[in-house]
Formats: C-alpha cells, structure tokens, sequence
C-alpha cells in the first residue's frame, strides 16, 4: 500500500470512529443509549442502613448497625455522604460510605427533635432538612453545623416525608394529620411561597419523590394503596399504581422506575413507569424496609 492510501486509509478510519461517536451521542440525547450506570439502592431498617449493589443484584451490605430506631435515610453523592435519623435516639447522624470504605459515625443533630420521620439533603449548599411529627416542624442545618432554622411550624401537623428541588428552590412534603395534604414552600422558609397542592384523594399520604428531568412529584397513599404523580403545581394529576400495594411506606424515583418500601409485605418493590408494571419484589428484608433511596454510585 502507497504512502498517499495508507493516509486516505487512516482518514476513512477516523471519519468513522467520529461518525459512530455522534451517533451515539445523538442516541444518548434522544434517550435510545444511555451510558451503563452501577445504580445503589440505600434503605434503612429499625436497626440498621443497608446499601444494594443493584449490577450485582441480590446482594446486599449493612453498612452502618446499632440504630434504635431507623427511620429517614439520605445521600450526598459528591461527598460521599450517608445520613439517617434515629427517632428513639432523637437524633440525626451521618457518615462516610464509598463501597468500600464506612467512615465513623457523626452527630448532626442531636438536640431539639423527637419523631424525625423525613430528611432530604440539599446537595447545592450541603444542609439537611426533615421534618418532625411530634415537634410540628420543618427545619434545616449545614452538615458542618454551623447553620440551623425553623422554616414552618404553623399548620403543621403530622408531617412525614420531605423531598427537595434545589435548582428551583422548592421542597415538598407530606402530612398526613388531621387535614391530610401535600405542602410546597420555599427551601428558604419564605411563607408566602406556601402553598397546598394536593388535598383532595388523599387519606395517609406516605413516602414522596422527585423526578427532577420532568419537574415531576411521585407520592403514595398508605391508606388509599396508590401512586400518584402532579407537577410541582399540583397540576397535571395521574395514578401510576391503582392496585397491588399494602401498606406503602417510603418512595424512590430512578431511571424511570419506582421504587417502594412496604411494611405489611417487609419488601422492597419496583414498578416501571414506560410499562406500566407490572409491581415486582426485589428485596424481602427483616426488619421491615424503612426509607429508600437510590442513586447512581
């Protein structure tokens, strides 16, 4: 081969190299490739925080032990971050946890709560938020604790579960007291961006998530055995799940699936959202699955 085709050669080589990799990013846009992810679900027991390696499905770690009473687990991935509250110790901890490695535990908070049934961490400014059943507040605090504040407390009754949005600033939560409802408000505490979003079909609104690519807010009703989702107005409502479900705890969003802690099963179950289920068990657990998250590790 001349020296003038081998050069002809080698760009033809490249032309291709270059055309299949816009090919693929042009896939990956349209969603029809998406590149291979090693996804974790990260749940809490009452006495323990387990992580599922989900490529390497079934197993599973207990990364942290002694809890008195587990309850709401979060992540902050770029730190890597694991918090829990423990409502019989009355407090919130945190840890280090990298797959490999599981840090000393640390004290977040540790006075001024009771029954913190919900924590959602705010990964833009690092703080955590949770809520209180027994305190009737919504407050927040800098990991490094140099920070604290009562955002809501007013017409707060028995709240349950927070989730975040922090590129808008919101967050939402459950309540599932006399007046059961689904708040939105201002990560700031700021009252006027209070607002009621979901008050009617509702009776034990449980576990809540966020589907942050579609500004979209998936909940579950303990009682009323559904998944709903509603935009961040509150608009748009639909049911996902219409039958199937016990006692539906805590709830996760990833990839287009959901996922759900139950309490009458002691499972941890997975419905696809593009399908349309049907409900799959992917983790019988004693004790009984507690909070869920999951996130790409």
């Amino acid at each position: 081969m001349t020296k003038r085709r081998r050069i002809l050669h080698a760009d033809k080589i490249i032309q291709n190299v270059i055309h299949v990799f816009c090919l693929l990013m042009f896939l990956q846009l349209k969603d029809y490739y998406t590149v291979a992810s090693n996804p974790l679900l990260l749940y809490s027991t009452a006495s323990d925080i387990r992580v599922a390696d989900m490529s390497k499905f079934p197993k599973v770690n207990t990364i942290s032990k002694g809890l008195q009473q587990g309850s709401a687990v979060d992540f902050l991935h770029r730190r890597d971050l694991i918090c829990w509250s423990d409502q019989t110790a009355e407090l919130i901890q945190c840890m280090n946890y990298n797959e490999t490695y599981s840090g000393e535990k640390v004290r977040i908070v540790s006075e001024g709560l009771i029954t913190p049934t919900g924590i959602a961490i705010d990964w833009y400014t690092n703080k955590i938020y949770w809520t209180d059943g027994e305190t009737n507040r919504i407050e927040v605090i800098s990991i490094d604790q140099k920070y604290r504040k009562v955002l809501f407390w007013s017409e707060v009754d028995l709240a349950r579960a927070i989730a975040v949005v922090p590129k808008e600033g919101l967050m939402f939560w459950t309540d599932w007291g006399e007046v059961p409802k689904i708040e939105r408000a201002g990560m700031n505490g700021d009252p006027s961006t209070r607002k009621v979003i979901v008050k009617d079909e509702i009776f034990w609104p449980n576990g809540i998530t966020v589907d942050y690519d579609n500004n979209l807010i998936y909940w579950v009703d303990a009682k009323l055995q559904f998944v709903d989702v509603i935009d961040y107005n509150g608009l748009k409502k639909k049911r996902i799940v219409k039958e199937g479900l016990e006692y539906p705890y805590a709830l996760a969003f990833f990839q287009n699936k959901l996922f759900w802690t139950d309490w009458k099963t002691w499972a941890i179950h997975t419905w696809d959202i593009a399908a349309g289920g049907p409900i799959k068990e992917l983790i019988k657990s004693d004790p009984v699955p507690v909070d869920i998250k999951m996130y790409d590790g």
